[in-house]
This record gives C-alpha cells, sequence and structure tokens, in this order.
C-alpha cells in the first residue's frame, strides 16, 4: 500500500517544463496525423453582435422585460509569446486558461498540438483565451479578435 501512495505522489510531482518546445513543433517533431488540422471559422455565438441579436428576439417575443443595449463582459485574445519567459509568465497567470489553436474554428482532424501555419516552425504559437473586461495585460504581445458577452 505504501509503494501506491509512493507512485501516485512520486507522478503529481511538479518539474520545470521547457514549454516551447512542446509549442513550437516543427516537421521532426510532430507527425502530420498528431497536428489539429482546422476547417472553416465559426460564426461566435458569444460576440457582442450575435448575444444582441439574440437579446433582441427574445425581447421581441416578450421573453424578456428588460431592454437596451447589451456591454461585452470579455475579450477574446491570442498572445504571441516571443520566448520560453513570456510563454511561462503566461503559464504562471492564475486567470488565463491557454488554448494553442483558435477557439473560433472548426477542427477538421484533433490532434495533440497546433501550430499557427503563418509563423514558423521555430517560434511558440499564438495563445488563444478569453479575459474578462478590466484584465491586466502582461509585456506579453497580444491581439484583441473580438469581443464576448459570456453570462
Amino acid at each position: 500500500m505504501s509503494f501506491l501512495v509512493l507512485l501516485v505522489f512520486a507522478t503529481n510531482c511538479k518539474k520545470e517544463t521547457n514549454y516551447g518546445k512542446y509549442l513550437a513543433p516543427s516537421t521532426s517533431t510532430f507527425s502530420e496525423k498528431e497536428m489539429i488540422v482546422l476547417a472553416k471559422q465559426l460564426n461566435n455565438p458569444y460576440s457582442v453582435e450575435n448575444m444582441q441579436e439574440a437579446y433582441n428576439n427574445l425581447k421581441g417575443n416578450g421573453q424578456t422585460e428588460s431592454g437596451g443595449n447589451l456591454s461585452p463582459t470579455h475579450l477574446y485574445i491570442r498572445y504571441l509569446p516571443a520566448n520560453d519567459n513570456e510563454y511561462q509568465i503566461l503559464k504562471d497567470d492564475q486567470e488565463l486558461e491557454l488554448f494553442d489553436y483558435p477557439l473560433d474554428y472548426e477542427m477538421e482532424e484533433g490532434g495533440l498540438s497546433y501550430h499557427d501555419p503563418n509563423l514558423p516552425d521555430t517560434a511558440i504559437t499564438w495563445q488563444y483565451t478569453a479575459v474578462e473586461i478590466g484584465y491586466s495585460f502582461s509585456e506579453v504581445e497580444y491581439e484583441i479578435i473580438d469581443s464576448l458577452i459570456i453570462p
């Protein structure tokens, strides 16, 4: 029994990891079948425009009484960490749930990783997430993709 406890404890220990080598796959690191393949871009149901349209439809059908324009609650962003240190800054931020693939695309094929084809194989790929309005951004380069309403 003590061996089992020791085994569980040993496998759950944290160790420092060089994340960049996992997020910057080259063709020699990941085979084609292990890469995520994206299909068409989706119409984001959480965009302010789509949520406002849904709200207006509910209002028009008498399913809600209050009126007015909705305000964004979150921002859909992508970070481009320049190096392992910047990637670690993002990983250490407890407010971020990072994805290495864009969240507003269908997946033609699932896989273990995605690497933006517009970036060199040696670069860490974009990291996608949603943050609340008022979030304090770090010094890592980012781009706002869309404003969202997430109830």
